[in-house]
């Protein structure tokens, strides 16, 4: 059971948290901008073990949100990395490798604050969604 559990922690963190699509109307039809939230978790063990001690290891975390827009229809797709990304920290007890779970689960709890970042930055991102558009149209239609 921990196995299906590791292994649901590391495919879920391969997927977007958060995902938003919006239908932009172009010509020659409608073009669909979905705007994906995807963390990138990194890890950096603190402290040391010794022995009969009381170890002080502590593993630090920092989640990078990266927004990333992704254009689908009309003839053809784009991919666009949005700025600015959020960063989200914490730390916990003991050593990186067991703790890997727990920071996946922590990570899940911030998804109400990582979901508000992405809209956010789509929301941001519309005009200039919409001049990339007009740029691209004209040229499209020639």
């Amino acid at each position: 059971m921990s196995l299906a559990f590791l292994t649901a922690a590391l495919l879920a963190q391969a997927t977007p948290v958060a995902t938003i699509v919006h239908s932009v109307p172009a010509q020659p039809g409608a073009i669909a901008a979905t705007y994906e939230a995807r963390p990138m978790v990194t890890t950096r063990q603190i402290g040391t073990a010794a022995g009969t001690r009381m170890g002080t290891m502590r593993c630090t975390w920092k989640a990078e949100i990266n927004v990333e827009r992704r254009l689908s229809g009309g003839d053809g797709s784009a991919v666009r990395a949005l700025a600015p990304s959020k960063t989200m920290k914490g730390s916990r007890p003991g050593d990186c490798m067991t703790s890997r779970s727990a920071i996946d689960r922590e990570i899940a709890a911030l998804a109400p604050d990582i979901r508000s970042h992405l809209e956010q930055v789509a929301a941001r991102d519309q005009q200039d969604l919409r001049a990339e558009l007009d740029t691209i149209a004209p040229s499209g239609g020639r």
